[in-house]
């Protein structure tokens, strides 16, 4: 047991209003209880990379798209066009109808798909880290406030109709009739 010096009177005050644990004081605060948000605040570093690191995959996506998907699906739509036209052009207007409509699926495939390449890399290239580090810190604080809202799962505990009382003592006819007796 260790003793402790003697306090000035003015250092006496202070000391009986520090916020550490005193012997024999018992306080109980229902946020000291509950465990910190777990998720750390969104990074502005961590955000900024990830949305460079997004930028360039649509750029690669944008690259590989113009390369590898309009120019065959165009030529494969031009041959599949050239093949309706000759089946047109000998009067055989069953295999026309089909080769055309295929022609065109194909092309408009590669082409919608070029384009979403070309919108997604445009708006990636347009993201703002600073918005979006905003955006993310607002919804983090609201993750977090309702955290500490909830408290712990053993705050409250639940009453039984058994422990339903009337003012006199007596029990509710609720609890009456699950005990078996009436009031």
């Amino acid at each position: 047991m260790s003793v402790q010096p003697v306090l000035l009177a003015g250092r006496a005050l202070e000391r009986l209003f520090t916020p550490s644990i005193r012997l024999g004081w018992t306080f109980r605060d229902r946020h000291g209880l509950t465990a910190p948000y777990p998720e750390p605040q969104p990074d502005p570093e961590v955000l900024r990379e990830q949305i460079s690191e997004r930028a360039a995959a649509a750029q690669a996506s944008y690259i590989r798209a113009r390369r590898w998907v309009i120019k065959p699906s165009l030529a494969l739509g031009l041959l599949l066009l050239l093949l309706a036209g000759y089946a047109e052009g000998r009067n055989n207007a069953t295999d026309a109808a089909p080769t055309l409509a295929a022609a065109v699926i194909v092309t408009g495939a590669g082409l919608g798909y070029t384009v979403r390449c070309w919108w997604r890399r445009g708006r990636t290239a347009a993201a703002r880290p600073e918005q979006n580090h905003r955006k993310a810190l607002e919804a983090w604080q609201r993750r977090a406030a309702d955290h500490q809202q909830a408290g712990p799962a053993w705050d409250r505990c639940p009453s039984g109709p058994a422990r339903r009382r009337r003012r006199c003592g007596q029990m509710s006819s609720a609890a009456a009739s699950e005990a078996g007796r009436t009031c």
